[in-house]
C-alpha cells in the first residue's frame, strides 16, 4: 500500500528506485547461490585422506560452500574401520576447522552416502527494553530476530520527532528491515531500498520522516559481527571486564538521497556482551539533542557498575538515563554471545 501510494506521487524516482534496488537484489541473490555451491577441493582432499586414515573407504568425497559448509562422501565403506560417529564427527571438525551438525548415512543403490554440513558456533541470549518520554508514545522500536540462514540481527530506530508520528517512521524502519533479511537479502542493500522509501514522504503519505538505523548482525557461524550505523548512537561490547566503544558519525536514514552508513567488522567471543542503547540514553537532555561522546555516567556504570542479570541491567540503564535528566524516549538491547 505505501509504494502504490508513492507510486501516484513520485513515479519515475520510484520507478528507478525499485529497478535499482531489484537489480541489486538479483546480484546479491546470484552471489550467494554460487558461495554456496562453491567447490572447495583443497578441503576435498584433506578431508578424503583423514576418513582413509580412519579406514573410511570412499568413492568420492565433495565439500562446497563458502560459509555454509556441504560434506559428502559417497560409496563409503567402513566395514574395515574400528572408528564410531563421534569419533569420525570430531576428526572431521578437526580438519575442517569448523562446527558440523550431525552425520547422517544414506543408503541408496549405489551404496551409503554419509552427510554432515557445518552447524552454528553460537547463539545470542537477547534483552530488550523501552522507556517512552513524557508523551507516553515511544518513537523507538526495538527488533530481534533470527533468519533461517544462522544469522541474528538486532535493530534500534529512533524516529524523528516525537509521539506517533515518530513511532511511525521507526516501525515502518523496523518491519521492512525485518522482512527484507528475513528473505536473505544482504543489509547494504535492504538499507539503500529502505532510505529510497522513506524519502518519498514516508512511503507516499505526505510527510517528512527520517530515522536513526542501529543494525547489527550476528554470523552465528562465523562469529563475525557487523555493525551498521546511520545517525546511532554508540554500541558496547563487553568483553572478561574491559569495554569496548564502537561508534560512527553518520546522517539518519531518509535525510541523504544515498545511505550514510558506516560498517564496523567486530570478531565476538563467546560471553561478549554486545549493549545497543538509542541517543536518549546517552543524551544530556532533551528530544533532539545530540548524544555526549563522554557520557561519564554510562561508561561507569557499564563498567564498575556491571550486573551479570541483563534484565536486570537494562532497567538500571533507562531508570539512570532518566534520573540523569533525560527526557528523550529510552532503548537497549543487550546481547549475550554463547557457545552452542
Amino acid at each position: 500500500r505505501m509504494t502504490e501510494a508513492a507510486l501516484r506521487t513520485e513515479k519515475a524516482e520510484i520507478f528507478a528506485m525499485d529497478f535499482d534496488g531489484l537489480s541489486q537484489i538479483l546480484s546479491d541473490a546470484l552471489q550467494e547461490q554460487s558461495d554456496d555451491f562453491y567447490y572447495d577441493e583443497e578441503l576435498c582432499e584433506q578431508v578424503r585422506r583423514a576418513m582413509l586414515a580412519m579406514d573410511l573407504r570412499t568413492q568420492g568425497v565433495l565439500v562446497y560452500g563458502r560459509r555454509r559448509r556441504q560434506i559428502v562422501a559417497r560409496g563409503v565403506d567402513a566395514s574395515a574401520s574400528l572408528h564410531g560417529t563421534a569419533s569420525i564427527h570430531h576428526r572431521l571438525e578437526q580438519v575442517c576447522g569448523f562446527a558440523l551438525g550431525e552425520i547422517g548415512f544414506d543408503l541408496c543403490d549405489t551404496g551409503v552416502t554419509m552427510r554432515v554440513s557445518s552447524r552454528p558456533r553460537f547463539s545470542a541470549r537477547r534483552v530488550m527494553r523501552t522507556m517512552a518520554a513524557q508523551s507516553g508514545i515511544c518513537g523507538d522500536t526495538v527488533n530481534v530476530f533470527d533468519t533461517e540462514r544462522d544469522y541474528t540481527y538486532a535493530l534500534i530506530s529512533d524516529g524523528m520527532g516525537s509521539g506517533q508520528e515518530a513511532a511511525f517512521t521507526s516501525g515502518m524502519c523496523s518491519l521492512f528491515l525485518e522482512k527484507m533479511l528475513m528473505a536473505g537479502n544482504r543489509t547494504d542493500t535492504a538499507l539503500r531500498m529502505l532510505n529510497s522509501m522513506i524519502r518519498q514522504k514516508g512511503g507516499g503519505i505526505g510527510m517528512e520522516c527520517s530515522a536513526t538505523v542501529d543494525l547489527m548482525e550476528l554470523d552465528l557461524l562465523t562469529g563475525k559481527a557487523v555493525f551498521l550505523k546511520s545517525g546511532a548512537s554508540p554500541t558496547y561490547v563487553r568483553r572478561d571486564g574491559c569495554l569496548f566503544k564502537l561508534h560512527a558519525q553518520t546522517a539518519p536514514i531518509g535525510i541523504l538521497r544515498s545511505v550514510d552508513a558506516q560498517r564496523i567488522a567486530y570478531d565476538v567471543m563467546a560471553g561478549d556482551v554486545i549493549i545497543m542503547l538509542s541517543d536518549g540514553v546517552g543524551g544530556d537532555g532533551g528530544e533532539g539533542e545530540a548524544v555526549s561522546e563522554d557520557c561519564l555516567w554510562l561508561l561507569d556504570l557499564l563498567s564498575d557498575g556491571w550486573q551479570e542479570d541483563l534484565d536486570l541491567m537494562a532497567e538500571t540503564i533507562l531508570h539512570e538515563a532518566r534520573r540523569q535528566g533525560s527526557r528523550d524516549d529510552l532503548s537497549a538491547v543487550l546481547l549475550e554471545v554463547l557457545e552452542e
